[in-house]
């Protein structure tokens, strides 16, 4: 989708039933079960295909927010946005047990663009006989379709977002000498110049370029390439952390690692 000529892929998760796994960061594949439509989407983020690294998933995915499948996506660098902006909520009620099986997940360049994001309570929970499935089965109509009241099972999760400015910096060319301290823009992200460099792809995280993405109040959020030295403060799945020593490709929440988890 394109927001104020900025392009931002939004994948939707709609077939139930299988468990998504993953293996090396960004890559998501469906395990067991046939390759249809939801592997071909996701394989193609990885594939650098959409054009642009400021990725949502978005949908119903038969997966509580802890569950394992979406433990998976988090670990894939994604952040759930309707438990981090809105954890006191849930989207769906089961034999009287509430939670949340839709989510809006974010990568860290989509992350940047999020001003907030609600549970817009539907009145899913609901009995079932005011329910949009239930209508005209009594002899009292109580569902009522001119208003958004248990028109759906599932209440809905709404994502502000801040789209970003026509780029401020020039499209990264291959052909161009690049010296340090120079900017770019590649695939939607704004990439800085660690040194010298000509017909080197932004993306490699231990390569010339360093992604800068930043949240709306300013804090760094954590990307792979970016290198960070003692005392900056990042965002990573909705957490602040600290780094206490310099450190590049390292993620947040190794209690060994180079970060600190901040209250």
């Amino acid at each position: 989708m394109e927001v104020e000529g900025q392009r931002h892929a939004a994948l939707p998760r709609r077939r139930r039933g299988h468990v998504l796994t993953g293996g090396e960061p960004g890559l998501v594949q469906r395990d067991p079960g046939p390759r249809g439509p939801g592997h071909q989407r996701l394989r193609l983020v990885r594939g650098g295909i959409l054009g642009t690294d400021r990725i949502f998933l978005v949908g119903d995915f038969n997966s509580y927010t802890q569950e394992d499948p979406m433990q998976v996506l988090y670990a894939a660098g994604y952040s759930d946005l309707g438990s981090t902006y809105d954890p006191s909520e849930s989207t769906y009620s089961f034999n009287g047990l509430q939670g949340s099986l839709d989510h809006v997940l974010a990568n860290a360049a989509a992350r940047a663009l999020v001003t907030g994001a609600d549970v817009w309570q539907i009145n899913a929970q609901e009995a079932i006989a005011y329910s949009y499935s239930r209508y005209n089965y009594n002899a009292t109509l109580l569902f009522n379709g001119s208003d958004p009241f248990a028109a759906s099972d599932h209440d809905p999760v709404v994502v502000g977002l801040n789209p970003p400015v026509s780029p401020a910096f020039p499209a990264w060319s291959a052909s161009k000498v690049y010296l340090s301290g120079d900017k770019v823009t590649y695939q939607g992200s704004v990439w800085l110049a660690s040194w010298w460099t000509q017909n080197q792809t932004p993306g490699d995280p231990y390569g010339p370029w360093q992604q800068i993405s930043a949240a709306p109040d300013g804090t760094a959020i954590w990307t792979a390439s970016r290198i960070f030295v003692t005392g900056d403060v990042v965002l990573y799945q909705g957490k602040r952390y600290e780094a206490k020593w310099w450190t590049r490709n390292q993620p947040p929440g190794d209690q060994w690692g180079p970060w600190k988890l901040l209250p």
